[in-house]
């Protein structure tokens, strides 16, 4: 009887090229629940005698290989598995190939965005915009429009085609960072008062500048987190 004996090194590369979804096509199910993995690692030809699928001729290496594995929830594990004279060798691995397909354009895809989210983030200097200054002294009057131009720019892309590429989590999370960057524009630019220097945000309660920084804070992580990716 031969064992079901899979490499750390296999199950995540499975489960990379997975992106850890289903390849039944169509499946909407969730392979975590409360951060536990549900999915199934399964054998496209049966690893034993009386197993869906099983060839006699594969060795336990070709069996436990990679290419013989597919990741379903375990709805269609059992799918797959009951009715095997429907669900072949040469159909499953006909799935398997297109999901990791579609997973591998999603991440390109995915790619793609992110290197343009963040040339726009290189083309107005948001480095030195969010990271370096708190907007609590004298600071280039261009940085305003900086903001301006780079919200219009993110927001564009985040409405392109491409941006079906992102999750919706992401979407959500990058829409959220222009709404809250083009708040505090539009309040450092109206609150804004003109020194030689450039303007400076003028002396504000304690209670604003704590929201300020609030918001500066969120901006800067979610800046980092997109911005450090590539």
């Amino acid at each position: 009887m031969g064992k079901r004996n899979l490499s750390d090194r296999v199950k995540k590369e499975l489960c990379a090229k997975s992106g850890n979804r289903c390849a039944f096509p169509g499946c909407p199910n969730n392979l975590y629940s409360s951060e536990v993995s549900v999915g199934e690692i399964c054998h496209i030809e049966g690893l034993n005698p009386g197993a869906a699928r099983y060839n006699p001729v594969l060795s336990k290496e070709e069996v436990n290989g990679i290419d013989n594995l597919i990741l379903l929830c375990p709805l269609h594990h059992n799918m797959i598995d009951q009715n095997p004279e429907y669900y072949t060798v040469d159909l499953l691995k006909k799935m398997k190939r297109q999901h990791e397909n579609n997973v591998q354009r999603q991440l390109d895809g995915r790619g793609n965005v992110i290197q343009k989210l963040c040339r726009i983030f290189q083309k107005y200097h948001f480095y030195e915009m969010l990271m370096e200054q708190s907007f609590d002294a004298p600071f280039p009057s261009c940085y305003i429009d900086w903001i301006e131009c780079g919200c219009i720019e993110i927001k564009g892309l985040l409405e392109s085609e491409e941006a079906f590429f992102l999750s919706g989590e992401m979407r959500e999370e990058l829409y959220g960072f222009v709404r809250n960057l083009e708040w505090m524009g539009d309040n450092i630019a109206c609150g804004s008062r003109y020194k030689e220097k450039g303007p400076a945000v003028p002396e504000m309660t304690e209670e604003v500048q704590e929201v300020i920084l609030q918001i500066l804070d969120y901006i800067r992580g979610i800046y980092r987190k997109y911005y450090f990716k590539m």
